[in-house]
């Protein structure tokens, strides 16, 4: 590991981190804050943030790490053993369970319906483990694509909500990397000891936001600012058409 290029590229993305965190005032004191690690760089990297930006920051907050284990085909009977050995080396609780599916449910377990499982199911651990906000690893990219899909097919151009809450404000969902391209991710996780990529969902590669995603990759070739355009867009449709996630 590269200890100064990784302090170099942290500096840098939490000033972004902080910045996103006041806008929508995501963190309170005495938070305790489930960060949903899938053991893909985006949600390694937001735990590894967020522990580095805890030692100086103004808040004071804890975190734990929410891991589920299973996709749409149903739970499995062990998890990611490297992924469960660095979460715990980062000395926080760790709470991990099989996926929660619905019980004698026959409707086809697509992309978004499988998301919605997951989604249950850290809430489920989230609940168990005492916290009230739960942190998503989802990047400005993730929020591009997002404002894409949502023009294309619900014709609103609106996108992911920074900061929402749950259950008539028992949770609070926050994604505080909203600001951080998935470049400056994939740069900071290069320098980072993380464990190996888990395999991705083989759905993804023909998903309506796979395909999305190739198509702002074409757009860029003409537009360079595509992917900053549709995220402001979407944050300020967020503001203006409101968004079925309950502001903060």
């Amino acid at each position: 590991m590269n200890t100064n290029n990784q302090s170099r590229l942290a500096y840098w993305l939490i000033k972004d981190m902080n910045k996103a965190i006041r806008d929508y005032k995501m963190i309170q004191d005495g938070d305790m804050i489930g960060v949903a690690v899938s053991g893909g760089n985006d949600s390694l990297s937001l735990l590894e943030l967020l522990l580095q930006r805890q030692v100086a920051s103004k808040e004071k907050y804890s975190l734990c790490a929410i891991h589920v284990v299973g996709n749409a085909n149903g739970p499995v009977e062990k998890g990611n053993l490297d992924l469960l050995k660095w979460l715990r080396s980062c000395k926080i609780k760790v709470g991990f369970e099989n996926i929660i599916l619905p019980v004698g449910e026959n409707l086809p377990m697509d992309c978004e319906r499988c998301s919605w499982n997951k989604k249950r199911t850290i809430f489920e651990i989230a609940n168990k483990m005492g916290c009230n906000k739960i942190a998503f690893g989802h990047h400005a990219d993730d929020f591009a694509v997002t404002t894409m899909m949502n023009l294309f097919f619900s014709g609103r151009v609106e996108t992911m909500a920074p900061c929402a809450e749950y259950f008539d404000g028992i949770f609070h969902l926050i994604r505080p990397m909203c600001y951080i391209s998935e470049n400056q991710i994939h740069k900071f996780a290069e320098v980072c000891d993380f464990p190996p990529q888990p395999q991705g969902c083989l759905r993804s590669k023909s998903s309506r936001r796979r395909l999305t995603e190739e198509l702002i990759m074409n757009a860029e070739s003409w537009s360079q600012d595509i992917r900053v355009n549709l995220l402001r867009a979407g944050l300020k449709g967020n503001q203006v058409g409101g968004y079925r996630e309950k502001s903060c």
